[in-house]
């Protein structure tokens, strides 16, 4: 993604975190203790979504007729809709 786009959801997962997340320093950023407490979680929650997106069941979206609507929250969209696009790419 782009820097514009990066900047701007990590303000949206402050906002809604409530939390800087990330701090600069001289050595770079540094994830805050919040950062860190959502890291497991969130580790979770992908690996359930990559689970249900490599399901024996695979969707072909060459052969799907639907119309298919996705609708996210902003934080989702930021880790969800990437993988997605790039899985049915593939």
């Amino acid at each position: 993604r782009a820097q514009p786009s990066v900047s701007n959801a990590l303000n949206r997962l402050r906002y809604l975190f409530k939390d800087e997340l990330f701090i600069r320093t001289p050595d770079g950023m540094v994830p805050t203790t919040r950062a860190l407490e959502l890291e497991e979680p969130i580790r979770q929650a992908l690996n359930g979504l990559r689970q249900a997106l490599t399901s024996e069941n695979e969707f072909n979206p060459l052969q799907c007729q639907d119309t298919i609507h996705v609708a996210t929250s902003d934080t989702v969209e930021l880790v969800l809709v990437p993988t997605l696009i790039n899985r049915l790419k593939e």
